[in-house]
């Protein structure tokens, strides 16, 4: 049986710092937060429209083509002797623009899945807005 692939949606804190720093258009997925955190999903209400609950994959995206800013997770291997190491989850070192330049660092916080790291990133790289 094929599992399916569901995308992450950003948490809502940080849907409300995204709010803060303009994302105002929630693509194909017409999803909002209440004022309460709780999930809405029609387009129309627009009074119980709090803020936007997009996938992380599109806050990316968002942060890359209107601000110019990168944010990548990376596998975290750990190595106790040369030789011997292990994945140990993800980080998100370093935020940068399209030039490669760094724009951001976050310290080493390492992260048990590709999701949590990501929404870390996506959180650090809204604040440098």
């Amino acid at each position: 049986m094929q599992e399916k692939i569901t995308e992450q949606f950003i948490t809502f804190d940080t849907a409300k710092l995204a709010k803060e720093k303009g994302l105002t258009e929630g693509g194909v997925t017409w999803l909002f937060y209440r004022e309460d955190g709780t999930v809405y999903n029609n387009e129309y209400d627009s009074d119980n429209q709090f803020c936007i609950c997009c996938t992380q994959e599109l806050l990316k995206k968002w942060l890359r083509e209107k601000h110019n800013i990168h944010v990548n997770p990376e596998p975290y291997i750990k190595s106790i002797f040369p030789g011997d190491s292990y994945f140990a989850g993800y980080y998100v070192g370093s935020i940068y623009n399209s030039d490669g330049k760094e724009i951001g660092f976050i310290e080493d916080y390492n992260y048990i899945t590709y999701e949590e790291a990501l929404e870390f990133g996506l959180q650090t790289a809204l604040k440098l807005l």
